[in-house]
């Protein structure tokens, strides 16, 4: 090793690694460096100042004044010594120095003869990554000032290293976020109530027609492209902001080139010190996929409980099939008597009531019937009284007691309402009631009560059949599609599946009781009163 080479650093490969990280070499020129070495050689008087970063086998100039080198070795570079010192580095006269004059830079054509460098920090770890120097061609020193002064500049210059290293991290962030934000279809944006206009994120510029204005435009031209049935939502939501509120998420239509896109946003206040509202802050996601998703979802809902329906009434039609037939066969007969009978009035008028029974039963099972087939996608969820619709459940589920002599009985204990689409709700029911009439008809008691009543914070509906109980293995399993406990062919296995799903999406729950003597299903739901907030 030459007397001019300097040491190695003793924590060089982090010190490399530092300066690295800083994407700085082979840069190109930046005026505010410049300025920084143009004040240093006019201060120390010096024909050359560098910002030299010194790399592994390397120095390279970031910048220079008075000289036209870009780099030199690290094996001549004065700056490899100076990054092993604490404090600054000089040498007053290299050409007497032992350690400096047989170096190429001070025997060749640079002929450097003062050298005075400060070393400059890395902003994460505080390692040494190169220095501010100035050299002269001469022999001298500096003065106290001009040390101070390049002290100073040697602080501007880190300074602006932390600057660029935050400038690049928020860069990364900014192409971080934007592919997030494109990958998510998500955007953003800000409304200046002072100068009306709309700051927009690259994504958010996707979901609107194209405009020449950039990324700053009109609230019209925002708005432009919302769907018509859908604009006078998005004005009263964005007053609802500037009022003070913050409104819960919405969604709205956009029209875009020959297509609709669904877009779910959100609307912040933005307050300064004083509380005043100064800007409107927003978030706009593409949902279209998931808008078609939800209604798939929904259409195989739909199919799923009408089959469920389906076989539900597949189950009943035997019983169903004899409840009209015994109607009838008394209309039937009644009839024929009834052609005997013209001459005695009582036992005429007796007759003919007895066909209105026969009837209004008939009519009151086929009402049954229609209701229950009848789609429920179209009814809208209103309040309904819980024991209304377990009347109208119950005729259909006594054709299914009657055939099984299972005796059910009604404790309908409140009037409550519950907001709810009611066909569905009855679907539920005669599920329940069905299931546990089969469970109690091989019983001793053969019986099944139905009882609601109102606990005070929930609807309550129990359906409890004295049947053998359901084993603590099959409980887990009771609200998976397609189990069932019925032999082959006798179930489909989703009806307390679709159950399940159905009470769900009316924000009630089912759940298997163990604490009520017998086998007891229990229902609870939010009373209507309760889901509108009224006390």
């Amino acid at each position: 090793m030459a007397k001019y080479q300097a040491a190695i650093h003793p924590e060089e490969e982090n010190r490399v690694q530092a300066l690295r990280a800083l994407n700085i070499l082979d840069s190109l020129p930046q005026a505010e460096f410049d300025e920084i070495t143009f004040l240093a050689s006019k201060i120390c008087d010096t024909p050359v100042a560098l910002v030299s970063l010194v790399d592994r086998d390397r120095q390279w100039f970031k910048s220079k004044t008075g000289t036209s080198l870009n780099e030199t070795g690290r094996d001549i570079a004065f700056c490899a010594h100076a990054i092993l010192q604490d404090e600054i580095f000089i040498v007053p006269d290299a050409t007497v120095d032992d350690r400096f004059k047989t170096n190429p830079l001070v025997t060749g054509e640079a002929n450097v003869e003062f050298y005075a460098g400060v070393p400059l920090l890395d902003p994460n770890l505080g390692l040494p990554i190169g220095t501010l120097c100035v050299i002269d061609n001469r022999p001298r020193d500096l003065s106290e000032e001009q040390l101070k002064a390049l002290r100073f500049l040697k602080n501007q210059v880190e300074r602006l290293l932390s600057l660029q290293m935050q400038n690049a991290k928020l860069a990364r962030l900014q192409r971080q976020l934007e592919e997030a934000q494109r990958s998510t279809k998500l955007g953003h944006w800000s409304y200046d109530l002072k100068s009306k206009k709309i700051e927009c994120s690259k994504q958010m510029l996707e979901f609107l027609p194209p405009f020449r204005s950039g990324y700053f435009i009109s609230l019209d031209e925002f708005s432009s492209n919302i769907h018509p049935d859908d604009i006078q939502h998005w004005k009263s939501m964005f007053t609802e902001v500037l009022s003070g509120s913050e409104p819960t998420p919405f969604r709205l239509r956009r029209v875009h080139g020959d297509k609709l896109i669904w877009i779910e946003t959100r609307l912040k206040g933005v307050m300064d010190s004083l509380g005043h509202i100064t800007k409107v802050a927003g978030t706009s996601q593409d949902i279209t996929e998931n808008v078609c998703l939800e209604e798939q979802l929904e259409k195989k809902r739909i199919i799923a409980i009408q089959h469920s329906k389906l076989a539900t009434l597949g189950e009943m039609s035997a019983g169903v099939a004899h409840e009209i037939n015994n109607p009838l066969a008394i209309l039937s007969g009644t009839i024929a008597l009834l052609k005997k009978m013209n001459d005695d009035p009582k036992k005429l008028e007796l007759k003919l009531d007895i066909m209105a029974r026969a009837v209004e039963r008939v009519s009151k099972i086929v009402r049954g019937l229609q209701k229950f087939s009848r789609s429920a996608e179209d009814l809208p969820r209103e309040a309904a009284k819980i024991s209304d619709i377990v009347s109208e459940t119950s005729v259909l589920t006594e054709t299914l007691s009657k055939r099984h002599t299972v005796t059910v009985e009604f404790d309908l204990q409140t009037d409550a309402k519950v907001e709810c689409n009611a066909i569905e709700i009855e679907q539920v029911l005669i599920n329940v009631i069905g299931n546990a009439i089969e469970a109690a008809k091989d019983s001793v008691e053969k019986n099944v009560i139905v009882q609601v009543f109102d606990n005070g914070a929930d609807i309550v509906l129990r359906v409890i059949d004295s049947g053998p109980g359901v084993s603590p293995h099959v409980e887990g399993k009771l609200f998976e599609p397609f189990f069932t406990t019925k032999p082959v062919g006798e179930g489909t296995g989703l009806g307390l599946s679709i159950s399940k799903g159905i009470l769900e999406s009316h924000g009630a729950t089912i759940f298997l009781n163990r604490s009520v003597p017998g086998t007891c299903f229990e229902i609870r739901f939010l009373a209507a009163c309760h889901s509108q907030g009224v006390a």
